[in-house]
């Protein structure tokens, strides 16, 4: 039997912090660093190539309007992006979803690399404390949508 996709679960999608038509921004559960979010498709799409070409303009064009607010609410310029499809490209969840990582310098011990805490799994992100409570998830989803959402009224 397999197991409800986490991105299609409604308490996963009223936790977004911003929302366009077809795309919710959701902040990472698992944080490599401060400010880890991801877009995600609200249709069940397994990968890129089956969205349509107005539905991948609007994920790239949602994607950069997040990045540019999570970079700056985050107080830096600098951010990694990434889409991994398929398991062999470390894809865990097989539901769309790209990863947007704030970057700072030293963000990340010596030799670490952000490629590798994704493919970290559950059990040891939770022994290494990286694994948000369910509150701090709650809590820093609601300071970002407001965040979000301020933006948005000063536009």
């Amino acid at each position: 039997m397999q197991k409800e996709c986490p991105f299609c679960n409604l308490h996963v999608v009223k936790a977004s912090f911003a929302q366009t038509e077809g795309f919710y921004a959701i902040y990472n559960h698992a944080p490599v660093v401060p400010g880890h979010c991801m877009i995600i498709p609200f249709k069940h799409v397994t990968n890129l190539f089956e969205l349509t070409d107005s539905e991948y303009i609007t994920l790239f064009n949602f994607a950069r309007d997040v990045t540019s607010f999570i970079i700056g609410f985050y107080g830096t310029d600098e951010f990694d992006m990434s889409l991994q499809q398929g398991f062999n490209a470390g894809q865990s969840i097989d539901h769309l979803h790209l990863h947007i990582i704030p970057r700072k310098a030293n963000d990340l011990a010596e030799g670490e690399e952000w490629f590798d805490k994704l493919n970290e799994n559950k059990t040891a992100l939770l022994d290494s404390g990286r694994f948000l409570s369910e509150k701090e998830f709650l809590t820093t989803s609601s300071i970002l949508r407001k965040a979000w959402n301020n933006r948005l009224d000063k536009k």
